[in-house]
């Protein structure tokens, strides 16, 4: 006999009967049995509102009962409305009446007339099963909202594989909702590929997998929004009420895992395409990457190298140290520089290295190197060096014999100015005293031709005196300074206003002009420009001489102008030639060695120097100074 445990809180009953005799009976059986009867109704509206005010454990519900409605619909409204389990006590045993109890899912039957014995074993078989029933209940709630809280997607099926529950990341992915999905089959809920469906059934034990094999451990869905995830599942067989097994899977969304593989797959292969040398290595491991570069540079085989420390198969050598290299990547995170390593074959090559440290979330090191073959480069150097030693010794004797060779140039221009002068001055000399002491013994043509002897030897000091200048402009060292060009225009103007004080002669010069030069060299390049022009203006009545400056290409251009007798552009490349002459000697004397001496000083300077004229339009000189 099962009896009441003592030591639980009493179970409450409430008696639905409506003959008073047995209804007292009842009540006193299960109060000396330990149980709390709330009260007892004959009719169904009694009853309802019993159960409302003292909600009992159990309902011993009569099926006929007074009034309407009988005790079969009570027992239903009860179970409905505060989820109070019904025990009939029934003296109608005929299948119409059981089949219609059924319908409201009574916790038990027990037929009229029954011993007290029968009803106390079956109010406490029907209680024990109310309270699992709850705690099952209780725990499966503790489930669901547990499943809820997931942030993967979990659902429950039946042994059939009907759903039974979907958590909320389930319903998302889904699109349905829970009230949708509920004895639906998960496969017509969760949208696997076709090509995936049997896999997944069988990953969920619906079906065993081709061949016997184990389940593939990923799948395609479809998702609410349309796209395809991917996903694994894993599902887990259980006992549910009734001892029906149930199935509780857990869908994991591994779409960006698949993405990011994917995206590693694509660099792999970009890496594998590079000719470079890249490989991967856990720090102070072995080596976990390595790419058709470093294949071809070293030799080894992916095979080969994989599970290899890199410095152990490649020989690294590098003065300051592998440990030092590695303390450098500790702290910094990179290490750059040239290493030394043996290929597969013995040959040392250098490269150029860059290692970068990177730190995984789970604490591993892992240091991406990636090398560049500089040998060649590096031999390249070598001989370089060795040609750049070479042309130093080579310019260093080239400047000792240009040296030697100014020295002789020195030599023989003081030579010309001495030994050359002598002669001239004495046939200069000696025809101005036949002039002037036998005068009266000459006829006109006789002084004529002494006249012309003097005229050529002074015309020939000039030309020794231009030589001269030339010779020192191509030698004299360079100080280069701030020059003030308008400064020294003006002062060269001033001294051929002077010389030239019977002309009228109008020198317009243009304020603020600088330049960076040796201001002996300028002074002299301009002074021939301006003589230049003063000479090829003297048949004007009026002579204009401008110097201005102008920007051209960003770049300042100087320009030394007249409005003389110009010339014919057609012989512009003899212009700046030693003894060129584009005039007649008895037209505008001089020695043509002018502006060939412009030339030369501007050359040195870095600039460069040209014209542009007209026969009788004058002419105009245009110079660059480099900086």
């Amino acid at each position: 006999m099962i009896v009441p445990d003592s030591t639980k809180q009493r179970s409450r009953v409430l008696i639905v009967e409506d003959e008073g005799i047995v209804a007292t009976d009842i009540r006193t059986c299960l109060e000396d049995y330990g149980y709390e009867v709330t009260g007892i109704a004959a009719s169904s509206d009694d009853a309802i509102l019993e159960a409302s005010k003292t909600c009992p454990d159990l309902v011993l519900m009569d099926v006929r009962i007074q009034g309407d409605p009988d005790g079969i619909e009570t027992a239903d409204i009860l179970h409905r409305r505060f989820g109070v389990p019904v025990m009939f006590l029934t003296a109608h045993s005929d299948p119409e009446t059981i089949e219609r109890a059924k319908k409201t899912e009574p916790i038990a039957f027990l037929l009229k007339p029954f011993k007290k014995i029968e009803l106390v074993n079956g109010i406490e078989i029907a209680l024990r099963r109310v309270h699992a029933e709850r705690e099952l209940r209780e725990q499966e709630r503790w489930l669901v909202t547990a499943m809820g809280s997931i942030g993967d997607a979990v659902f429950s099926t039946d042994e059939h594989g009907r759903v039974r529950f979907l958590n909320r990341a389930a319903q998302i992915l889904t699109g349905a909702t829970l009230e949708q999905a509920l004895g639906v089959p998960v496969t017509e809920v969760v949208q696997v590929a076709p090509e995936d469906l049997r896999g997944f059934r069988a990953a969920l034990g619906l079906e065993t997998a081709e061949n016997g094999s184990r389940a593939k451990p990923e799948y395609r869905v479809v998702a609410a929004a349309g796209d395809t995830r991917w996903i694994t599942a894993r599902a887990t067989k259980m006992e549910g009420l009734e001892g029906r097994p149930i199935r509780i899977a857990v869908m994991q969304d591994i779409t960006a895992r698949k993405q990011a593989e994917r995206v590693l797959r694509r660099q792999s292969d970009l890496l594998d395409q590079s000719r470079e040398p890249v490989f991967t290595w856990e720090f102070g491991g072995c080596i976990d990457y390595w790419n058709h570069g470093a294949e071809r540079l070293y030799g080894f085989s992916r095979e080969e190298a994989l599970g290899r420390d890199p410095h152990e198969l490649l020989r690294t050598s590098h003065p300051m140290g592998i440990p030092e290299i590695d303390g450098v990547l500790e702290r910094e995170g990179q290490w750059s520089g040239e290493l030394v390593h043996t290929t597969k074959d013995g040959w040392e090559i250098i490269v150029e290295s860059l290692m970068v440290m990177v730190k995984e979330p789970d604490g591993r090191k892992t240091v991406l190197e990636t090398n560049r073959d500089i040998s060649e480069r590096k031999r390249v150097d070598r001989e370089i060096r060795w040609l750049n030693a070479d042309l130093e010794k080579r310019v260093r004797d080239r400047t000792a014999q240009l040296e030697a060779a100014n020295k002789e140039l020195e030599s023989f221009a003081h030579s010309v100015s001495h030994d050359l002068r002598a002669p001239l001055r004495g046939i200069d000399g000696w025809s101005l005293a036949l002039i002037e002491d036998y005068s009266h013994q000459l006829d006109q043509q006789a002084r004529q031709y002494l006249d012309r002897v003097r005229s050529e030897t002074q015309r020939m000091g000039s030309l020794i005196d231009d030589l001269l200048q030339l010779s020192r402009v191509t030698r004299a060292e360079m100080e280069r300074q701030a020059v003030d060009l308008t400064a020294v225009a003006r002062n060269i103007a001033a001294r051929l206003r002077e010389a030239h004080a019977d002309r009228h002669i109008e020198f317009e010069i243009q304020p603020g002009m600088m330049a960076s030069g040796d201001p002996r060299l300028l002074e002299i390049a301009l002074t021939n420009l301006f003589s230049n022009a003063v000479k090829f203006t003297g048949r004007r009545v009026a002579a204009r001489i401008g110097f201005e400056e102008r920007l051209s290409e960003g770049e300042p251009v100087f320009c030394v102008r007249d409005n003389g007798a110009g010339f014919d552009m057609a012989y512009a490349s003899n212009l700046f030639g030693a003894f060129q002459r584009l005039h007649k000697m008895s037209e505008f004397p001089g020695t043509g060695i002018g502006l060939a001496t412009v030339q030369r000083i501007i050359r040195r300077h870095g600039g460069r120097v040209w014209a542009e004229a007209q026969p009788d339009q004058g002419a105009a000189f245009y110079f660059t100074i480099g900086t």
